[in-house]
C-alpha cells in the first residue's frame, strides 16, 4: 500500500561503488543502487518489510488516534491511562443519567403543576363570574353573606378568605 507521501524506489546494482550515495534522501523517485545483484535484492526485501511496517504502524497510530478523539491534550499529557479514561467517561455517563433523571422528575413535577394551576385559574374565573352575577342579580344573597358596610367585591372576598380561615372553623 503507497501513498502519495511514499517515494517510488528503484534497486539496482552496479560495478562502480562511487554511484552509492548513503546520505542521498528519498524523492519521488529514488534509484538505489548496490553494488551487486544480490545486494540489490536484498536491499529490496529490506525496504519493502520497513514499508509494511511503516504502513501497520501507521494504521495503529490512527487507530489510537480515534480512541484519543475529544480527550483533551491535558488529559493526555498528564499521563491518563486507558482504564483510568474509561472509569472517567462512565463516571461523566452516570451523572449525566442522574441530571437526565432528576431533569425528567422536575419536568414532570412542573406539568404537574401547571396543570393545577390551570384548575386554580379556571376555578377563580368561576368565583369571579358567579360573584358578579350575585352582586348585579341577587343583591339580597349578598346580605344574607356580608354585612351591610360589606357591599364592595373586595370585601366580599375578604369576608370569604375570613370564612375559609383555618382560625374560623365552619
Amino acid at each position: 500500500m503507497t501513498d502519495a507521501k511514499t517515494p517510488t524506489v528503484q534497486f539496482s546494482s552496479a560495478q562502480d561503488p562511487r554511484s552509492w550515495n548513503p546520505t542521498a534522501s528519498f524523492d519521488s523517485a529514488t534509484v538505489i543502487t548496490c553494488l551487486t545483484n544480490g545486494d540489490a535484492k536484498k536491499a529490496e526485501k529490506l525496504f519493502n518489510e520497513m514499508q509494511a511496517e511503516l504502513s501497520a504502524l501507521q494504521q495503529e497510530n490512527a487507530k489510537l488516534r480515534g480512541i484519543l478523539d475529544g480527550v483533551s491534550q491535558d488529559a493526555i499529557d498528564g499521563g491518563w491511562k486507558a482504564s483510568e479514561l474509561i472509569a472517567y467517561a462512565k463516571k461523566l455517563e452516570e451523572e449525566c443519567a442522574n441530571k437526565t433523571t432528576a431533569m425528567l422528575t422536575v419536568h414532570n413535577r412542573l406539568d404537574k403543576l401547571r396543570e393545577e394551576c390551570e384548575g386554580l385559574l379556571k376555578d377563580a374565573e368561576r368565583y369571579r363570574w358567579l360573584r358578579v352575577r350575585i352582586l348585579n342579580k341577587y343583591p339580597e344573597v349578598m346580605m344574607l353573606m356580608v354585612s351591610e358596610d360589606e357591599k364592595a367585591p373586595s370585601e366580599l372576598d375578604a369576608a370569604i378568605d375570613a370564612a375559609l380561615s383555618p382560625k374560623n372553623p365552619t
